[in-house]
Order: structure tokens, then sequence, then C-alpha cells
């Protein structure tokens, strides 16, 4: 049996998207799925459930998902500081603002919208015409909740990498947290359909590598945990980066909207919650098989704000 217990869960709440990124074929994935409401249930159930618990909703884009102010109020009722994130593309923007009022009274502190944003000159390039949006929401969320924190994620591709400093430069100006994410191939989630890989050529390496540079030597001033995380994608684009300890696979969930379960989405899934109970899956052969690999191997199979050590 594990002797590890699930800090931080994630779940795909759909695979309904309503953008077709360059880097991401969720949009394509046939049958469009909800999240059964019984998977909040099933969680709490759980034993293998560290007491501090924390949940973050994504999809797919989860304001689409038709269930999303209910399964809100299900883990807000089972426990109330657990959510701490959602994440959205932030184009709809009349739905994020009612789910905040909704919720206005009810979110736990420490609570964030998570917004992509790939390049305040060069995101509809990768995302499709969705800048005009983004940037109302953003806007908006400020003026209208306030104490709702903002987390701008920009995920670098060939496509947008000369926009990091432009669109770190933006959050600054605004007050928004910027963090970063190297695009990855992740034929779990992202991928399942169009197995395609970016690659950066070697200048493009050095020039991210030189913007990253230029960021980690200013956030590590406030931000030591996120700057070690833009220290890492540097070594991981240069080729430096060794196979490292990884707490993914010993804390962590990704339940995709059929309840297949993941420790970690860059693996095989370990279970399915129509199959087995969480502590079962936790607890299976899958599960173990994975963490006993990264014991013996390590890992070095993405950047990630979650796993290293």
């Amino acid at each position: 049996m594990a002797n590890c217990m699930i800090k931080s869960i994630n779940i795909a709440v759909t695979n309904k998207c309503n953008l077709k990124c360059i880097m991401c074929d969720i949009w394509k994935e046939e049958p469009k799925i909800d999240a059964s409401l019984d998977i909040v249930k099933r969680i709490f159930q759980s034993k293998c459930l560290d007491k501090e618990v924390d949940i973050s909703l994504t999809g797919g884009e989860p304001f689409l998902y038709k269930n999303l102010s209910g399964l809100t109020k299900l883990i807000l009722k089972k426990k109330a500081d657990s959510l701490k994130t959602v994440t959205t593309n932030g184009v709809l923007t009349k739905k994020i603002l009612n789910y905040l009022e909704e919720f206005r009274s009810s979110l736990p502190e420490g609570f964030s919208l998570n917004i992509s944003l790939d390049g305040i000159n060069i995101n509809d390039a990768q995302r499709g015409k969705s800048l005009d949006n983004i940037l109302k929401t953003i806007t908006l969320v400020k003026e209208k909740f306030p104490l709702v924190d903002i987390k701008i994620k920009f995920t670098i591709t060939p496509v947008n990498y000369f926009d990091l400093i432009p669109t770190y430069n933006f959050c600054k100006e605004n007050d928004l947290d910027f963090r970063i994410k190297l695009v990855e191939y992740a034929e779990n989630y992202t991928n399942r359909i169009e197995k395609r890989k970016f690659k950066f050529d070697f200048e493009t390496r050095k020039r991210i590598a030189k913007d990253l540079s230029r960021m980690y030597k200013e956030k590590i001033k406030y931000d030591k945990t996120d700057s070690k995380f833009v220290s890492n994608t540097f070594n991981f684009l240069l080729g430096k980066m060794p196979p490292l300890s990884c707490k993914t696979p010993f804390e962590r969930i990704f339940i995709m909207p059929n309840k297949d379960i993941y420790s970690c989405i860059h693996f095989p899934k370990i279970g399915n919650l129509d199959e087995s109970s969480l502590d079962e899956i936790w607890n299976s052969e899958k599960a173990e098989a994975i963490r006993k690999e990264i014991n013996e191997n390590k890992c070095n199979k993405c950047v990630s704000y979650h796993g290293w050590v």
C-alpha cells in the first residue's frame, strides 16, 4: 500500500473547448464529455486524501461545463477551503463574471483564476481570435473582484517565444502574476489525436533561455518557488536538465471527464472511478509501479510547477 497521501487534485471537468489552440487537440475530441457530479462524492470518500488537499478545475474550457456551479458547490460543501484554482482561456467573460459573483463570499482565501494568455501581441496566432476577450475579462475581474488572484499562464512555443518579455512586462505593469509553461507533448491529455511535437531550433532555445534568465534575475527577488521553475526551464531548454526526483506520482492525481485517473499525464492511467474506488486506484500495482520507476530512475519528461524536489 502506498504510504503517501493525495495533496492535489486536478479535475478536467469537460473536453469541450471554444478555441482551437495549435498545441492542443482537446477541441477535436469526440464524444464531448462532461464530468459527473458524483466525482466529488467519490473523491471525498477516499481515505488517502491529505487533510490539506487542494483541488483545481480545468478542461477543455471549464466555463463550457454545464454543471460548473453544481460541482463547485459540492466541493465547497465537502471542504470549504479546498478549491484553489480554475484555469480558463478567459474568453467567456460573462460566464466567468457570473461564476465569481455567485461564489463571491464562499471562494477560499488563496483562490486564483488562471487565464491562458500566450502573448500580448501574438496570442491570436497561437490560440485563435481571443485576445480582446481575454483582456476584457482581466480588466473586469480586477475591477469587480479585486480579491481574486489572477494568474497569467503563458505557454512557450516556437510561435510566440519572442513575445515572452513583452507579456511579462504587461503583467508587471498590471499587477498580474505571470507563469510560464514550456509547450509539451502529452498524448494522454492535450495531444490524444494529433501526435504533434513542437521543436525549438538552437537559436530559438538560446533566445528563450536568454529571456528566461532575465526574468529569473527579477523573479528570484520575490518568488523563490517560481524562480526555481524558471531556472529549471532554462536548463531544460539547453539540455542541461538531469533526471530529478519528482513528487507528482506521490501526491497528485489528474481526473479526466470520463473518470480516468492519472498520477502523471506522462505515464499510463492508473484506474477509472467507475471501476474502482480512489483508494484502490491510488494503492494499485499500476500506481506503485510508476512511483517505483521514479524512485529508481528519477525523471526529466517535462518541466513542471509541481514535480521536482
